[in-house]
């Protein structure tokens, strides 16, 4: 009786076991693969490639959502999340497309939402205005989204005129910082690449905006060479003569 006990134990708890865990491949002779190991971890996660690349779960509450341009109109989300996963787990991926196009075709854009702040900060601080892409003329473009701030761009970014054709981007820049911090400085130039003696910078507040227009506007003159002018001498105007908001 004794032993008959111990046999219906033993059958009684491999039945429970099989009931547990269904057989697996390799106990059938079928070898694991470390990427079917994988994706079965992560079978909590979903990505879709039609415009969007999202996690199912949620990232912080204090998560930022970034604008980044200046991205190869070529690349798709996989590119862009091997581009940012350096600095954080990334949620969310999503390419700006011209869908008047058949198919429709990327307008070199996109949104990224990290799971943390400090992911999408530490993203900007290395490639905002720092890296350029393969195939690219100008560096990435990164910078929250304007649906994460109080403040539309065009009350903050503003028109300059009447700049010295001598001046790039730095020291337009340098005139400017005193004012608060800018997120962009661009001088417009013609297809020969020679300045045109205007400029846009984008503040990140208002408030700043505001207060370059009350302290430059008028206020300042510099030499600006008219090439088609009667005259040989450089001639002094108003500098930023023509500044005001975008918008």
């Amino acid at each position: 009786m004794l032993e008959h006990s111990s046999e219906l134990a033993l059958v009684q708890s491999l039945y429970v076991n099989s009931m547990r865990c269904p057989p697996s491949a390799s106990s059938a002779g079928v070898p694991v693969r470390n990427e079917d190991l994988g994706s079965l971890s992560n079978g909590s996660n979903s990505s879709k490639m039609n415009g969007s690349m999202e996690n199912l779960d949620t990232p912080d509450h204090d998560s930022i959502k970034m604008f980044v341009g200046q991205i190869p109109r070529s690349w798709t989300e996989t590119e862009l999340k091997e581009l940012f996963e350096p600095y954080g787990a990334v949620h969310q991926i999503n390419i700006l497309r011209d869908r008047t196009a058949t198919p429709p075709q990327s307008k070199g854009c996109c949104f990224v939402t990290f799971y943390t702040r400090k992911a999408a900060l530490e993203a900007q601080n290395a490639l905002h205005n720092i890296k350029t892409l393969t195939g690219m003329h100008h560096p990435i473009q990164m910078k929250p989204a304007d649906s994460e701030k109080t403040n539309a761009v065009e009350d903050r970014k503003l028109f300059i005129g009447m700049v010295t054709k001598k001046y790039g981007e730095n020291e337009v820049r340098m005139m400017f910082s005193a004012f608060g911090q800018i997120e962009e400085c661009r001088i417009l130039r013609g297809p020969d690449g020679l300045s045109r003696g205007c400029a846009f910078i984008t503040f990140s507040t208002r408030a700043q905006a505001a207060n370059a227009i009350k302290t430059m506007h008028h206020s300042q003159t510099m030499e600006v060479l008219y090439p088609l002018a009667p005259i040989s001498h450089p001639s002094p105007v108003p500098l930023c003569s023509l500044l005001h908001p975008c918008g």
